[in-house]
C-alpha cells in the first residue's frame, strides 16, 4: 500500500510539473509604434505587446529626444529628423532575451542649430574677438588657440580687407593656417537671391536650407554697406547653413547663425 502511495504521489508531481512547463510564458518583444504630427516636432507613440520579460531596454536612432530607455513603455519622446527613424526593443527575462526593430518614416523637415550674436574679429591675431566658429562647439575661436586638437571641429572662417571688405571662406584657405582644416563653402554674394534676412529670421526648420547647394566658395566678398545680408555655406559633412550679419565696426563683425542640426 505504502509503495503504491508514493507510486501516485510521484506521478501526480510529475503531471503538476509539467503543467507548469506548459503554462510558462515565452519571452517575445513585440510592440507598434506610430508618429503623430510632423518633425521638428513629431510624437512618437508606443504600444508595449511583449510577452514573458521582466525587463525592457529600448534603442531609438538618430533625432529622437533620448537615446535609450529602460521604461516597459516609453512615453514623451519627440523627433525632429525627417526620414527613416529606427526603434529596437530588446525584451528580457533573466538570462535571455528576445529582439524587435521597427523602421518608421518621420514627414516635414528637420531641426535646425541657432546660434545668436556671434562676434568674428576683424584683425589676424586679435586676442579678444576670435575668427573661427566651430558649430560642434558652438564657440568662436582666436588664433592663438587654435591646434591639432581643435582645427578640424572649425567650420566657419571669417576675413576682411580693409575697413569695407569682408569674407568668410574654407577653413582650409591657405589665408588661414588651421591644422587638420575640413572645407566648407560659402556664397558671401546672392548674385540671384535665395535667402533674404527676412527669410532667415523667419526660419524655424531646415525647410529652405535644404533647397541650394554650395559646392565652392564664391570668391566673392561683402561690403559693410550691405549689412544686414545673408551668407549661405555647407559643409564637408553636407550640412547646410546660413550666417546672417547685424552689425561691423573696426573690431568685430556681429552674426546669427542657423544650420542644419543633421
Amino acid at each position: 500500500m505504502k509503495k503504491l502511495l508514493a507510486i501516485i504521489i510521484a506521478a501526480s508531481t510529475l503531471m503538476l510539473s509539467c503543467s507548469d512547463d506548459d503554462d510558462e510564458t515565452p519571452l517575445v518583444a513585440d510592440f507598434s509604434a506610430s508618429i503623430v504630427g510632423e518633425s521638428p516636432n513629431a510624437e512618437l507613440v508606443i504600444i508595449n505587446n511583449s510577452t514573458g520579460a521582466s525587463s525592457y531596454s529600448w534603442e531609438f536612432s538618430e533625432g529622437a529626444s533620448v537615446a535609450t530607455s529602460t521604461d516597459q513603455t516609453p512615453s514623451e519622446i519627440t523627433i525632429d529628423k525627417a526620414g527613416n527613424f529606427e526603434i529596437t526593443l530588446t525584451a528580457i527575462s533573466g538570462s535571455n532575451e528576445d529582439q524587435s526593430t521597427t523602421t518608421l518614416s518621420i514627414n516635414g523637415n528637420s531641426a535646425i542649430l541657432e546660434f545668436s550674436d556671434v562676434e568674428f574679429g576683424i584683425e589676424e591675431g586679435d586676442a579678444t574677438y576670435g575668427r573661427f566658429f566651430s558649430i560642434e562647439d558652438g564657440v568662436v575661436y582666436t588664433d592663438s588657440q587654435i591646434s591639432e586638437e581643435n582645427g578640424a571641429s572649425v567650420n566657419i572662417t571669417f576675413g576682411s580687407f580693409g575697413s569695407s571688405v569682408n569674407f568668410f571662406e574654407s577653413p582650409a584657405s591657405s589665408n588661414f593656417y588651421i591644422p587638420n582644416a575640413t572645407e566648407t563653402y560659402f556664397i558671401n554674394y546672392q548674385s540671384e537671391v535665395i535667402m533674404t534676412a527676412d527669410d532667415f529670421d523667419a526660419m524655424d526648420d531646415d525647410e529652405e536650407l535644404s533647397e541650394f547647394t554650395v559646392t565652392q566658395d564664391d570668391g566673392e566678398g561683402f561690403s559693410s554697406n550691405s549689412i544686414p545680408n545673408v551668407i549661405l555655406f555647407q559643409t564637408e559633412a553636407g550640412r547646410k547653413g546660413a550666417i546672417k550679419t547685424k552689425n561691423r565696426d573696426s573690431e568685430r563683425l556681429l552674426v546669427d547663425i542657423k544650420v542644419q542640426k543633421y
